[in-house]
């Protein structure tokens, strides 16, 4: 069994799920308190914990449970207008709790939650909800994931295949940091063994002069000195040396050598890959034993090609030498961010620690561009124009950004001659088009322009270049300050 973990202290673990809380899009139908006229200003979570012994509560199996308290603050409408700009609105709180359980999900780079049960004013709510905290870039391709606790520590742990077990006492690997994450030398191992396989039968497939064949597939394991992953693979060149008809086997030898970057949040991992041939035959055959190694290698070579992502260093007769980057787990989310301070390579394996940020409940900035007219001359077409730009509301949030545009729909009304002009379809944000008031002289706007008044503006062609030789454009001041 090769094992990941990611462990966070308790307390960090604990503002992560009040977090998902305060976040969650829970349906109004749980709080028939709220009226239709009541506006949610906000939510306070309180400190979420693991509910206490003979809680009425049960978690499912390989499920964690925590224990939330929170508060929806709402008001009015009439509230807010009746506190207009300068104070906040009168407020009322609704008091609820929340039990959540959370637990491994698919694909294995999340936890799903589900809520266990809900009670607003003491009393449960009968709700039904659920959902999922993507984890970020974990650094490896895990087939399972669980939820483990204990010893200070919420543990996530990842299994490299299906039938990995994640259970187990969970032992505090992270000392006082925030949260770490740790990988067992087998994973590494593991690896290493994959890819050897993967290239040795690739090799044997279509091997003649000589024909080869695997003895014993690799099986990798995690030694301490040095501090590398080790694999080993036994082939034989059957009918190597004609003389005496005999077979020659073929030991091939693979070391992976691990350094962390902190800096770059990376693993560098180093593969030497070495072959030689040997026998009691080796003794009598002379320079025969040669002559296989040579054929062997060249075999071998043919079928060591750099894997995607690594890069050849070395290649000679008899090895090859490989280098590639692994990312550490860089867990980045709407919730929190999780950085790597210092790591290091144990007689376990990789350890890396560092800090969480936890995401403050999401703010807006909000900025308004007030509705206004721009006019000027239109070069091309040879016409003063005037284009109307509605009031823009723009929200500026730590994770979205909203742009609100209150456009008032224009209509055409009548030509300067006073014949009527039919009525077309009204002009919306989607073909905010330029109106040439050469053509219409006049424009009727909907209520949301501040000066309901119609604008006229009257305006004479103009004869050669706009630039100088405009005859007139008299523009009322009523309409500039638009």
């Amino acid at each position: 069994m090769a094992l990941i973990e990611i462990q966070f202290s308790d307390p960090v673990f604990f503002q992560i799920v009040a977090a998902q809380v305060v976040r969650s899009s829970f349906p109004r139908a749980f709080f028939p308190e709220l009226g239709p006229d009541r506006l949610i200003e906000r939510i306070d979570a309180g400190p979420a914990s693991f509910p206490p012994a003979g809680d009425p509560v049960l978690a499912l199996p390989g499920e964690l449970l925590f224990k939330i308290p929170f508060s929806i603050v709402h008001t009015s409408f009439a509230d807010a207008r009746a506190a207009g700009s300068l104070q906040p609105p009168v407020t009322q709180a609704l008091p609820c709790m929340l039990w959540l359980g959370l637990s491994g999900g698919q694909p294995a780079t999340q936890i799903v939650w589900r809520l266990a049960r809900l009670e607003v004013s003491g009393t449960f709510r009968p709700a039904l909800s659920q959902g999922s905290i993507p984890l970020g870039n974990l650094g490896v391709t895990a087939a399972v994931l669980g939820m483990a606790a204990g010893d200070g520590v919420v543990a996530v742990r990842l299994g490299t295949q299906e039938q990995d077990s994640l259970q187990g006492a969970v032992t505090n690997r992270i000392g006082g940091a925030d949260w770490g994450q740790f990988v067992e030398g087998q994973v590494f191992a593991d690896s290493l063994a994959d890819q050897m396989n993967a290239a040795v039968d690739d090799a044997v497939a279509d091997s003649s002069d000589p024909v080869i064949e695997v003895t014993s597939h690799a099986v990798g394991h995690w030694g301490a000195s040095p501090l590398a992953a080790y694999a080993s693979v036994d082939i034989v060149a059957v009918d190597a040396i004609d003389v005496i008809d005999a077979d020659v086997p073929v030991a091939i030898y693979a070391a992976t050598g691990i350094q962390a970057n902190v800096l770059l949040e990376q693993l560098i991992l180093q593969t030497r890959i070495t072959w030689s041939a040997h026998d009691f035959i080796t003794t009598i055959s002379a320079g025969a034993i040669g002559v296989v190694e040579d054929k062997v290698s060249e075999k071998i070579l043919e079928k060591l090609k750099p894997p995607p992502g690594q890069v050849e260093l070395e290649r000679g007769d008899d090895h090859v030498v490989y280098q590639n980057t692994r990312d550490l787990a860089q867990l980045s989310t709407a919730l929190f961010k999780a950085t790597v301070s210092q790591a290091s390579i144990g007689s376990d394996g990789l350890i890396a620690t560092g800090a969480v940020t936890v995401y403050p409940p999401p703010t807006a900035f909000f900025t308004l561009e007030d509705q206004h007219w721009k006019t000027g001359a239109d070069c091309h077409s040879r016409r003063w124009t005037a284009e109307f730009h509605p009031a823009v509301v723009s929200i500026f949030g730590i994770d979205r950004f909203i742009d609100c545009s209150f456009v008032p729909r224009p209509q055409l009304t009548r030509r300067a001659s006073g014949r009527p002009v039919s009525r077309g379809p009204a002009l919306d944000r989607a073909t905010r088009q330029r109106i040439s008031l050469s053509r219409f002289r006049r424009l009727a706007c909907a209520p949301r322009v501040k000066d309901r008044r119609p604008t006229s503006i009257p305006i004479s062609v103009c004869a050669g270049s706009i630039s100088d030789r405009c005859r007139r454009a008299r523009i009322p001041p009523a309409t500039r300050s638009r």
